[in-house]
């Protein structure tokens, strides 16, 4: 939150909307102070200098230098210098500007030094130091055409790198975005895998029942097919006969055995007469199948080898 706030103060400097942009960097300033972080308090404070050294107010950037130190930090050295310089050319302390500008040279960017550059111009021009300042005038060209060959992309790097944009905190949200587009492939993916897995059961647990209801109705269609034929009344025949042969052995011996033998003639006899009747039933029953469409159908799906829809 604390870089976020840094960062949109910036970008309302940018616009010139100054009263949002202060009230950015004290909000994140608030924060940095009650975190305990003196490194990210004194990066606050250096980028509350600078705006105000943009804004030409120099005593109130000289305050936070003096108060803050915010030179002794591990944050951005070159944009600090930057800062730390151009106060003190504003104020006119060109003793302290010009040793922070030679500071400029030896740890500064390019576009730092070429600001240093140009104000040892000044500061010697002031002390009358004509042979210093041709010399520094040459430098300050030479990095002048340093920075028109630096490319668009290049030169907005330099510029964020002296307001102190964190590059570190950049590669981290880098990676935290990167880790979170993992996750979220990775629930994805056993997502998809546990979909997957149960429609694979489901399907299985299907095809399993649809297995068994078809052998079901193999094994009716089989005995049904066996009480409808004729081997099946010509058993039932033969098993009269022999009842009525038994029946008559033990007519005179055994009246209980003789009515059970019986009853099971007369069951007989009766799967026999049910047997007719069922096979005239079936006969006009195939005969109206013969001639519905059905049937027609069916037939010459079995001539072409197609299989049968559900319904079918």
């Amino acid at each position: 939150m604390i870089y976020s706030l840094r960062d949109i103060g910036y970008a309302y400097n940018k616009k010139a909307e100054n009263d949002s942009c202060e009230q950015v960097f004290r909000q994140a300033l608030v924060l940095a102070q009650d975190k305990g972080d003196k490194e990210l308090e004194r990066d606050i404070q250096g980028q509350i200098a600078g705006i105000y050294v943009e804004r030409e107010k120099y005593r109130e950037a000289l305050m936070i230098l003096n108060k803050y130190n915010i030179l002794a930090g591990n944050t951005d050295k070159s944009a600090n210098l930057y800062i730390a310089a151009a106060i003190y050319m504003g104020t006119e302390d060109y003793d302290k500007a010009e040793k922070y500008c030679d500071s400029l040279r030896m740890y500064g960017n390019i576009h730092a030094k070429r600001v240093a550059y140009k104000h040892l111009m000044r500061i010697c021009s002031k002390k009358k130091e004509y042979e210093k300042v041709s010399i520094y005038s040459d430098k300050y060209e030479e990095y002048c055409d340093s920075v028109e060959r630096i490319s668009a992309q290049e030169a907005v790097a330099n510029i964020h790198a002296i307001f102190n944009y964190n590059l570190r905190t950049k590669e981290i949200a880098r990676l935290k975005a990167k880790r979170a587009r993992n996750i979220i492939i990775f629930t994805s993916v056993i997502s998809i895998l546990a979909l997957c897995t149960c429609l694979v059961l489901y399907i299985l647990y299907k095809t399993i029942r649809r297995n068994e209801r078809q052998k079901e109705l193999f094994h009716r269609l089989r005995r049904y097919q066996y009480e409808m034929s004729q081997d099946y009344r010509k058993e039932n025949l033969a098993e009269i006969h022999r009842l009525e042969q038994l029946i008559n052995a033990f007519k005179n011996e055994n009246h209980d055995l003789v009515t059970m033998l019986e009853e099971q003639r007369a069951e007989l006899v009766a799967a026999n007469k049910k047997f007719e009747t069922d096979m005239n039933d079936k006969m006009l029953s195939m005969q109206r199948i013969h001639d519905s469409e059905i049937y027609k159908t069916i037939l010459n799906k079995v001539k072409i080898d197609k299989p049968l829809f559900e319904e079918e």
